[in-house]
């Protein structure tokens, strides 16, 4: 049995509306069960090699990868969590 699951980073800031609102709808649309999420505050002095390492320049930023490990989705900016499902069919 494969125990790897997708890994989903969610890059943000507490002082941004539209990351707190995607990020509340993101949650409350996806089950996380199999599913590792990260949320990152992009403005944490501690998390910036993170988002350099990650090309994160704008915010809301996510990126899905797939249990194996390959980037699967990407978007930058405001996106519906129901438009992130379709855009994910057959991607993972």
């Amino acid at each position: 049995m494969d125990n790897k699951k997708q890994r989903w980073l969610f890059f943000g800031s507490a002082n941004c509306n539209t990351c707190q609102k995607l990020l509340k709808e993101v949650l409350s649309h996806f089950d996380f069960t199999d599913i590792d999420m990260a949320y990152i505050d992009s403005f944490a002095e501690d998390k910036q090699n993170l988002c350099d390492l990650h090309g994160v320049d704008a915010l809301p930023h996510i990126k899905i990868f797939s249990a194996s490990g390959q980037l699967a989705f990407e978007y930058i900016g405001y996106i519906s969590a129901s438009e992130i499902e379709l855009r994910l069919i057959n991607r993972l």
